[in-house]
């Protein structure tokens, strides 16, 4: 079972490495004829950060006036994001494994209350025959 703790530790890894929201992928094609790129010839060729940057020569109300940060190397990642996508195959083996917990567990008291409930049922009809022998001459 996750603990609250390592939710805690989990949700500050995320803040630490997206402070300022998500990243998104860039993809590209290989244009070689002999391509070794996996996914058909495509692959990532950056991640876009989610901070934009405004500080350009490009005119007031050109697209690329302001632009979002390109993450092209290792390096420019914070230290905190590289530790964040090295911990990610765990973090989400974790999750995934709490999720199937939690389903089963949803399952087990699915079962029970609908046992309980048919006994419920059961025992009204019982009591309600009760009643109307009662009532009779």
């Amino acid at each position: 079972m996750i603990t609250q703790q390592r939710l805690d530790e989990i949700r500050t890894a995320v803040t630490a490495a997206t402070p300022n929201g998500p990243w998104s992928p860039d993809w590209d094609s290989c244009d070689e004829e002999y391509c070794s790129c996996p996914d058909g010839g495509r692959f990532i060729h950056a991640i876009y950060g989610p901070t934009r940057v405004s500080d350009s020569t490009y005119p007031e109300g050109s697209p690329l006036h302001t632009y979002r940060k390109t993450v092209t190397e290792v390096c420019d990642f914070t230290s905190e994001a590289a530790q964040f996508v090295a911990d990610a195959p765990q973090i989400v083996t974790e999750l995934l494994v709490e999720v199937e917990r939690q389903r089963a567990r949803a399952k087990f008291f699915e079962r029970a209350a609908s046992k309980a409930t048919r006994e419920l049922n059961r025992m009204a009809d019982a009591h309600e025959q009760c009643d109307v022998s009662r009532e009779e001459p």
